[in-house]
């Protein structure tokens, strides 16, 4: 009786110890593929930072060049005005 006992006390220590280990190395993936997520969301934010400061920039400067074109159009009209 307590060789059977012992016997499934063993069994029993061992089923823990194995439930335990696939317990940690499941949540050791499980935190890998988050931090594996974050990571790439964090890239993904920068990129669209990047792009976002590029389009601003080319704006303003379209901006500064249509500025600049409607300035001419005004020049060029003044004689064009006069000489009609």
């Amino acid at each position: 009786m307590k060789v059977e006992i012992h016997e499934i006390e063993e069994r029993k220590n061992e089923h823990m110890n194995e439930l335990m280990h696939n317990h940690e190395q499941a949540f050791t993936e499980m935190k890998q593929y988050q931090n594996d997520i974050t990571r790439e969301n964090l890239e993904l934010i920068k990129q669209h930072r990047d792009q976002l400061k590029e389009k601003k920039d080319a704006t303003l400067i379209a901006e500064n060049m249509l500025i600049t074109l409607k300035a001419t159009i005004d020049e060029l009209q003044k004689p064009l005005h006069i000489a009609q």
